[in-house]
């Protein structure tokens, strides 16, 4: 194999306390993490800096790469620029003045070359990297920088834009059958994650051992995981499994958020941790999904439990798991924040929960899943949010074959179904999907407005009418496009009616594009003011 030399721009930090160098020369070839607690990328001992304060980002699919700085709700947040930077992500480029806590920043150019000049081996084509934390930044193959290229975009997108950046960047790696990745540095393991795109991957390919997943978040490789592929004949269950993990797209897994996506892999009972660790991700992505009942082949041992009360303690949903006697296992952040009780961990759910039989049977799931919804709703309006927004919690219930040494397993999962929320989700969803598409006909709605007002005052012009029907057209489309996000997203005529679209379309537009009347449908079109704002 060979391939020949190229050059490659990348970026690295600085960082200061007054003119003193607290960490020089940190590459930003992947997600850079800031705070107090060892386990950061770059540690900065100071009672201004949070436990895990910022994130810096790159990505590398745009030229040149754009570098972004994520505040992780920190206490004392990020100055950019002068410019308060509190629990949101802002773009930072060359010269600009960044400061976290009492340290400044500095961001310059690394420019480095890479030798691509030698013959490859075969074996050395399968692809031979380290992930330590001084790894290369030369990859030596296009499909490695395609891989990483992928990772460092997954950080920054989400859901639809991230599936379709996925299945852009895929096809230059999956011709590698197998990626060996060596890990040096804490006694981890060798590890083989296996690529093929002609089939089932053979058993011993894949081991996803719970350290590789730690160090593949701390190097930024978003692990893209899809079960679809087996050796064995797919069950039914097998294919709900994989429909729950599909509609999860996105599974936060630590502060920052990793996404799985796409890898194609089976689950050899032969290989240590394999089956456990992939069981453990399709629980993890029905979680997510709200969709528990899918998950019934995954097993949680008891060695396992703090794994997964470490996975689960970042989910956004607050989570539950409870053994055969109704004693709580583990339980997130945001159940505890939901439920109102800091301690949950060991306590009996009646305990916890004032009102709730402590005997109740695992066979009464409905009596329990009923209860909780009374409860949540009762109290929502003192586990409201900070900013005094109502929030509403359903719970989920679900028992699988995974068991403890007091029994079956039972998880709860709280969810937020106030309105509010599922509106701006259906709003986020609507602007990454059509955003784009729909900008364009209505732009040319809007600007051809003040022709139909004439047209429908008398104006008969052959040339306004040719025009008329060329904006028609666009009116037609806008209303397809709508329907078609509505039907996708399953919303009702209530949830659409609803949405404030200040930032993306006008009542009138969307009222008009659900109805079936079509005079109604062209002259409410013809209304629109304001379409996305000038900056989209």
């Amino acid at each position: 194999m060979r391939m020949t030399t190229s050059k490659s721009i990348g970026y690295q930090l600085k960082f200061y306390l007054g003119s003193e160098v607290k960490a020089d020369g940190v590459p930003l070839d992947g997600p850079v993490t800031v705070g107090r607690q060892p386990g950061n990328t770059v540690v900065l001992i100071h009672k201004s800096v949070s436990r895990h304060h910022a994130t810096f980002l790159v990505d590398r699919g745009s030229n040149p790469p754009a570098v972004f700085l994520r505040d992780e709700k920190s206490t004392n947040g990020c100055v950019v620029n002068g410019q308060a930077v509190n629990g949101k992500m802002v773009q930072v480029r060359l010269g600009d003045s960044i400061q976290i806590g009492v340290f400044s920043v500095e961001i310059s150019e690394a420019l480095g070359s890479l030798d691509l000049t030698q013959d490859l081996s075969d074996e050395e084509a399968r692809i031979t990297f380290e992930t330590s934390p001084s790894r290369q930044a030369a990859l030596p193959d296009k499909r490695l920088r395609a891989l990483y290229a992928l990772s460092a975009r997954a950080e920054l997108l989400h859901g639809e834009e991230l599936l379709e950046a996925a299945l852009e960047l895929i096809p230059q790696c999956i011709p590698v059958e197998v990626l060996h990745s060596v890990i040096d540095g804490e006694g981890y393991p060798r590890t083989s994650l296996a690529w093929n795109s002609s089939g089932p991957c053979h058993p011993g390919q894949v081991a996803l051992s719970h350290s590789v997943l730690k160090r593949c978040r701390e190097e930024g490789v978003a692990l893209l995981f899809d079960n679809t592929r087996r050796e064995a004949k797919r069950t039914e269950d097998d294919t709900a499994v994989c429909a729950s993990l599909r509609s999860a797209m996105c599974v936060p897994l630590t502060g920052i958020e990793s996404t799985f996506g796409v890898i194609y892999a089976s689950s050899p009972a032969d290989v240590a941790y394999t089956k456990e660790d992939l069981q453990l991700l399709i629980l993890i992505g029905s979680l997510v999904a709200n969709k528990l009942a899918a998950a019934r082949e995954f097993r949680v041992v008891h060695e396992e439990k703090e794994k997964l009360a470490t996975i689960l303690s970042s989910l956004q949903e607050g989570v539950l798991l409870l053994d055969g006697r109704l004693r709580i296992v583990t339980a997130n952040s945001a159940a505890r924040e939901i439920l109102g009780v800091s301690d949950l961990k060991g306590r009996l759910l009646g305990e916890a929960l004032n009102g709730f039989e402590h005997d109740l049977a695992l066979e009464t799931l409905p009596a329990l899943n009923s209860f909780l919804l009374r409860k949540i709703e009762g109290e929502q309006a003192s586990w409201g949010a900070s900013d005094g927004a109502r929030r509403v919690y359903a719970a989920t219930v679900s028992q699988g074959p995974a068991t403890t040494e007091n029994g079956r397993l039972l998880a709860i999962c709280l969810h937020d179904i106030s309105q509010q929320h599922h509106l701006e989700r259906m709003k986020s969803l609507f602007l990454n999907r059509l955003g784009h598409k729909i900008c364009t006909p209505l732009t040319f709605v809007m600007a051809t407005s003040s022709l139909v007002e004439q047209h429908l005052e008398g104006n008969k012009d052959p040339e306004l009418k040719k025009l008329l029907e060329h904006n028609q057209e666009h009116v037609e489309q806008c209303a397809a496009l709508v329907r078609q996000f509505i039907e996708y997203a399953g919303m009702s005529l209530t949830d659409v009616s609803a949405i404030k679209w200040e930032r993306c379309l006008l009542k009138d537009l969307v009222d008009a594009a659900v109805g079936s009347n079509k005079e109604l449908l062209r002259k409410q079109m013809f209304s629109v003011a304001k379409v996305f704002p000038e900056s989209s």
